[in-house]
């Protein structure tokens, strides 16, 4: 299918209106935004709260992260929506208002101290050069293209690949399924110039965290210092 006639589908098949409430010229209007962030994010993992993204130990040694930031609740209906249409209908469009919020809300949790800023560099989690051609565009990188811009921190896609075409996440149910589903599917490549830095994980939805975790796994096993997860929803 021509790229371009997608990216023209979301203004003849999703006139711009709130998806919240309808509010014109907007699919996601500042009132509802606030309404989809998580108020209390919490552990996927121990249930405990995560101020600010911050982990307990052994949490951060399950799952690979030095801290974890959820924006959004993803049985919101509003944010679920969104995400659906994004993914499953290629509606470009909503990538900007699911990620804005999410990344507003990132600044005021400290999650980027202006002093490591310049030392950071994002990386969405990545999908199979197979699945990405077959959809013609890849979710988390286009979450990222905008979380780049807004919080003005680079984005490499190319050290971190998949290189095995899994099945869907979302299509497991089980968590040990999910584990297994992405154990060693990833390879880091090119690591040398991002080394010490640390890396901003970006991907949008976070289920289980089997995705997330094995991709830090592999980023740390290459040599990267520290990495912070970020994802829109959470399921």
């Amino acid at each position: 299918m021509n790229f371009s006639f997608l990216q023209a589908i979301p203004d003849i098949l999703f006139p711009k209106s709130c998806y919240g409430c309808r509010t014109p010229d907007t699919y996601l209007c500042d009132s509802c935004a606030r309404q989809c962030i998580l108020k209390e994010p919490r552990c996927p993992h121990c249930a405990h709260r995560i101020p600010f993204g911050n982990l307990l130990p052994h949490c951060k040694r399950q799952i690979h992260l030095s801290r974890l930031f959820l924006a959004m609740d993803y049985n919101n209906d509003v944010v679920q929506h969104l995400i659906h249409d994004f993914k499953y209908k290629h509606c470009f469009a909503l990538a900007e208002p699911l990620t804005t919020p999410a990344i507003q809300w990132l600044k005021t949790q400290h999650a980027l101290h202006s002093s490591n800023k310049n030392n950071t560099v994002i990386v969405p989690v990545p999908g199979h050069p197979r699945r990405t051609r077959k959809r013609g565009f890849h979710p988390a990188f286009k979450i990222a293209e905008i979380a780049s811009m807004e919080l003005d921190i680079p984005i490499t896609q190319n050290v971190l690949v998949k290189i095995k075409n899994t099945k869907q996440q979302a299509k497991t149910e089980q968590r040990k399924e999910r584990y297994a589903n992405v154990k060693n599917v990833f390879k880091a490549q090119n690591i040398s110039p991002i080394r010490k830095k640390t890396i901003l994980l970006i991907d949008d939805v976070y289920t289980t965290g089997a995705t997330m975790a094995e991709c830090s796994r592999v980023l740390k096993n290459a040599g990267v210092k520290d990495v912070i997860g970020l994802a829109i929803a959470k399921d």
